[in-house]
Order: structure tokens, then C-alpha cells, then sequence
């Protein structure tokens, strides 16, 4: 699920002009749009594609509340798409995971470590794909698209067990680095059959204060 609400804040980000992935990312914890707040934008304008009523509603839509949060929604996704081209693939979306805060937040839902990872796994496909292919966000959007529709599974990336008996390094790929403190500290635990273990590395991740 946080993989297919993320591909489609890169298709909106690429074109902002469809439909299904602008209500999907306006209705996740992105932009975090309550169902009343997306029926009320498409009453205001309720002919046409929801987008061009979303973007009408960013200039005159007569609730001011409403109003400002589409416009800061929008302000947004321009601004992503000027960072899309301005930096390589892969660290562009590692700090769009950050910046929007989807990274974090998909950790504090259940099974976060499972979502963080796959998260990170889309990271890593990115760079691979910028290295043997065209490096820009729409070849991305467009060979993700035809790779669901090939059937393909995306999968998820298997972990290690929170209790397993061993020591976890993690490092921090290049990538990455962006937004990233190197302040980690190394806790124990008494959760495995050591006396005790080391547990994870944990990261304090900021949100880069520039584009």
C-alpha cells in the first residue's frame, strides 16, 4: 500500500492532471485531505476531471480553510517537480520521503519496519534504474507502470527478525546522506538469548531545509 500511494505522488508530480493518483495522494497521510474535504472541492466544480476542479478551487474556491490547504498542496507538487529535475533520481525521492514526512509516518504505523524497508527498496530501484536507463522521473513513473502491468510482483523486502540472535549494522547508502544526521547511538536490549544484544542502529532523520 505505501508503495502504490508513493508512485502515485511521482505521477502527480510528473503530471499533476489525473485523476485517480491526485485523490489518492490528497486522501493519504501526505496532504492528509478527509473525504469531506475532496466531496466538497468536487461540488464546487463538479463537472469535468477532478483535477482542474481541484486546481479551480486552489484559486477560487469560496471556503478560505479549504482554499489555502489545496493551495499549499499544489505549491508543493511544483516544487517537487522543480526538484525532480535539478537532482539524481534516487536522492530526489529519498528526500521527498523526507520532506513530506511519509517515511516517518509509514514507521509509526503498524508493520513500519516492513513499510520503511519497502520504501527504501523503491529508493534502491530508482538508482538502478537511473544507471542502465533514462534518469528522469517520467521514464521511472512510466516503466513502474509497466511493470504492475506485466503482473510483476513489487514484493517486499525480507527482513530480519526483531528478536533474532545477531548483531544488525545498518549503513547509510549514498543516497541517503540528504537530510541525514550521523548522530546514531547504539542501544541494548534484553530480548534475545545473549546476555545482551545490540539492537538496531537508529538514525535521526531531518528534513532537509532546502530543495
Amino acid at each position: 500500500m505505501e508503495i502504490n500511494v508513493f508512485m502515485n505522488l511521482l505521477s502527480v508530480i510528473d503530471n499533476k492532471m489525473q485523476d485517480v493518483p491526485l485523490i489518492s495522494v490528497l486522501h493519504s497521510e501526505i496532504f492528509s485531505f478527509s473525504t469531506d474535504e475532496l466531496g466538497q472541492i468536487r461540488a464546487a466544480c463538479k463537472n469535468g476531471q477532478y483535477a482542474a476542479a481541484f486546481l479551480k478551487f486552489a484559486k477560487e474556491g469560496k471556503l478560505e480553510p479549504l482554499r489555502e490547504k489545496c493551495r499549499v498542496a499544489l505549491d508543493s507538487i511544483k516544487k517537487w517537480k522543480t526538484m525532480a529535475t535539478s537532482q539524481p533520481l534516487g536522492q530526489f525521492i529519498w528526500k521527498l520521503l523526507l520532506e513530506t514526512g511519509y517515511y516517518l509516518k509509514m514507521g509509526a504505523m503498524p508493520g513500519g519496519t516492513q513499510r520503511q524497508a519497502n520504501l527504501r527498496a523503491l529508493v534502491d530501484k530508482a538508482e538502478k534504474f537511473a544507471a542502465d536507463r533514462q534518469s528522469s522521473l517520467y521514464s521511472f513513473v512510466r516503466y513502474i507502470d509497466a511493470v504492475k502491468r506485466r503482473g510483476v510482483p513489487m514484493g517486499q523486502v525480507k527482513l530480519v527478525g526483531e528478536n533474532d540472535d545477531l548483531v544488525r549494522i545498518m549503513t547509510i547508502h549514498k543516497s541517503k546522506r540528504a537530510g541525514i544526521s550521523p548522530g546514531h547511538c547504539l542501544r541494548y536490549g534484553p530480548k534475545t538469548q545473549l546476555h545482551q544484544d545490540w539492537q538496531r542502529y537508529r538514525f535521526a532523520i531531518k528534513t532537509s531545509a532546502s530543495a
